[in-house]
């Protein structure tokens, strides 16, 4: 094939199949398969399989006293690669790269049962969302004091092999954002934003 074919064919003929029955006269035939194979022909393919399998290997845990619209989002999103339970003490026997922990008003949970539900082989991200009824307590608090909690929790979990990201939800109404920001934290570099504290 590489004999007939042109440099144009070899630059820029992405049609394999066409390719193959031009130059050689064979008919070939495309055998289907599952959605997750495609074919990678340019540089930003590569990106988007880096990103597919960077999604199928995430093994999430939600933790999350009550199913609300974020955490429906969220499970509808990451579809089989989570599992939602209602506290840490409720855990399954299997291990999680990343889990996701939803508060009301500041910060509760143990680290002893945190640290079972861990994968310590797999680097992860540990999502605190602390969902404010009223924003007094972050009101009273400085930035400062909001980046240093943020840096100290990171110090914590640094033998967990994992990083840490602190979202304050204060913003009623915004769950599709929420869970947005969730998932795109999840899918990316879990060192990127370690030790940051946002607010929503």
């Amino acid at each position: 094939m590489a004999l007939k074919s042109s440099e144009e064919d070899l630059d820029t003929g992405t049609e394999c199949l066409h390719l193959v029955f031009s130059y050689v006269g064979v008919k070939a035939l495309l055998i289907p398969g599952p959605e997750q194979l495609w074919k990678v022909t340019h540089k930003k393919d590569i990106y988007a399989a880096l990103g597919c399998l960077k999604e199928r290997i995430q093994q999430v845990c939600i933790v999350a006293a009550e199913e609300s619209d974020v955490v429906k989002i969220l499970c509808e999103t990451l579809r089989s690669q989570v599992v939602h339970i209602k506290s840490a003490g409720d855990s399954p026997r299997e291990t999680f790269n990343t889990v996701v922990l939803f508060h009301i008003q500041q910060l509760d949970h143990d680290i002893q049962l945190l640290a079972a539900m861990l994968d310590f082989h797999k680097q992860g991200l540990i999502i605190h969302i602390i969902k404010h009824t009223n924003a007094d307590g972050v009101q009273n608090m400085s930035v400062y004091d909001l980046h240093q909690s943020g840096r100290n929790m990171l110090r914590q979990y640094e033998k967990f092999n994992k990083g840490v990201v602190i979202i304050h939800y204060l913003t009623p109404g915004e769950d599709i954002k929420l869970a947005d920001l969730v998932v795109n934290l999840i899918l990316s570099d879990p060192n990127i934003f370690s030790g940051q504290t946002m607010i929503l």
